[in-house]
Parts: C-alpha cells; sequence; structure tokens
C-alpha cells in the first residue's frame, strides 16, 4: 500500500472519547454510549430515516393526486397508518391505466417493504455497541418481539447491508417522484406548464428493483449466522 492508500489501523475502542477529550471538540453522549467501530453503520441509520422520509413524501402526493380530490386527499392521508394507505392506496391504483397502474403498485408494495425494514432499523437498540467490543464490524439490532415485551429478535448487519437499505429507499423515492409528475402532467395532456412560461413533458419511469427485506431472528448471541437482508429482486 502506498502513503497515500494506508492500510487500516488497530481498531481502538475509546478512540471517540480520546479524541473528544484532547481536542476542543465537546463531549457528547456518542463518545461514552457507542463504538467507534460502528460510526458509519450508525451515520447510515440517519441517512436511512432521511430517505425514508423523502419516500413518504412522494406516497403522500401520489395518494392525493391519484384520489382525485387533492384537499381530501391530504387529511385522509395524515389520518390513516401506514397499512391503512397501502390498502387505500392499491385500491385507488384499480382505477388508473394499465401502464401507470403496474408501475404504482410496484412503488405500493415496495413502500410496504421499505416500511417494514425502517420500523426495524429505527425502532430497535443497539444490541452491540458498548464501546469495549472493539472487534465488532456489524451493528447487531435487537427489537423487542410482538409477542412478548421480555423477548427481543435481532438483525446483524454489516455497512454494505445497511448501505443498500439506504439505497433502495432512494431508488424508490426518485421513482415515486417520477410517477408523480407523469401523472401530474397527464392531466393536461401530458405536459406540466410552469408558471415561468417553461414546460414539460415528463417520461413514465422505469420500475426500480424490488426493495431488499430485513428478517428478524430471535437469536441473540450469534451475529454470523443471524439472517441477512435478502437481495434486490431484478
Amino acid at each position: 500500500m502506498s502513503a497515500d492508500d494506508p492500510g487500516p489501523s488497530e481498531p481502538r475502542s475509546y478512540d471517540g472519547l480520546l479524541a473528544a477529550l484532547s481536542g476542543n471538540e465537546k463531549r457528547w453522549s456518542w463518545d461514552w454510549t457507542y463504538n467507534p467501530n460502528l460510526r458509519d453503520h450508525m451515520h447510515t441509520l440517519g441517512v436511512i430515516a432521511a430517505n425514508y422520509n423523502e419516500l413518504e413524501g412522494s406516497f403522500y402526493r401520489l395518494f392525493f393526486l391519484t384520489l382525485g380530490k387533492f384537499e381530501v386527499g391530504k387529511i385522509i392521508f395524515a389520518k390513516l397508518n401506514n397499512a391503512e394507505r397501502i390498502e387505500t392506496a392499491l385500491k385507488i391504483a384499480e382505477n388508473e391505466t394499465p401502464e401507470f397502474r403496474d408501475r404504482y403498485e410496484h412503488f405500493i408494495n415496495g413502500y410496504g417493504t421499505c416500511t417494514e425494514n425502517r420500523n426495524i432499523l429505527l425502532h430497535s437498540k443497539a444490541h452491540n455497541a458498548w464501546p469495549l467490543d472493539i472487534a465488532v464490524s456489524r451493528l447487531t439490532l435487537a427489537k423487542t418481539s410482538k409477542k412478548s415485551a421480555d423477548e427481543n429478535n435481532f438483525v446483524s448487519l454489516d455497512i454494505s447491508e445497511l448501505r443498500a437499505i439506504a439505497d433502495d429507499l432512494a431508488a424508490l423515492s426518485m421513482f415515486g417522484w417520477g410517477l408523480f409528475y407523469w401523472r401530474f402532467a397527464s392531466l393536461s395532456g401530458g405536459t406540466i406548464n410552469w408558471e415561468s412560461g417553461q414546460s414539460a413533458t415528463p417520461p413514465l419511469p422505469d420500475k426500480p428493483p424490488e426493495p431488499r427485506r430485513l428478517v428478524l431472528s430471535p437469536q441473540s448471541d450469534q451475529a454470523d449466522s443471524l439472517p441477512r437482508l435478502e437481495p434486490s429482486q431484478g
């Protein structure tokens, strides 16, 4: 390896805390709560949260646009939970043209998968984040079982797997926005005319792969044997 490309240094459990103590950086809960080897993992969880919010925004606009009554659709969307939104949207999609319906149903079902993934990742607690575990390279999350509050289910992910979840969210969100603009343009002959005098004719977007699906396991201490996320379906 060159001097510009040094190899990975040996992990140290208190690097984050030592850096905060030795510099002008104000210490915060990260420094004494989480393993520095999981910094990228935790950062990716933040990206997943932001990407999911963007995805939800595209679903919101498609929902009230396809309902046909914009203001009513906004109110209905806000009052429904995600399962009810998905059920209602799939029913509305039955009245769409075949080429749009196929893509919209793909989006809705993908939104359901992404919502399940998001709930697993962001409604769980970090199971292996204690700073003393210097060998950690996978983030293991524990989520309370629906069967019993005294039991947990687990999922263990490396950084590439977490980033794949974030990328799935981004791809589906972009697809949703493409559907929204195409469907909005269809109300005026396929072209959007902006107040500035500019116009656009949005294409009907191609379907992205189905999002990967996370799977929980009751195992608690065998991270290597925990289920991995399923790959995207082309």
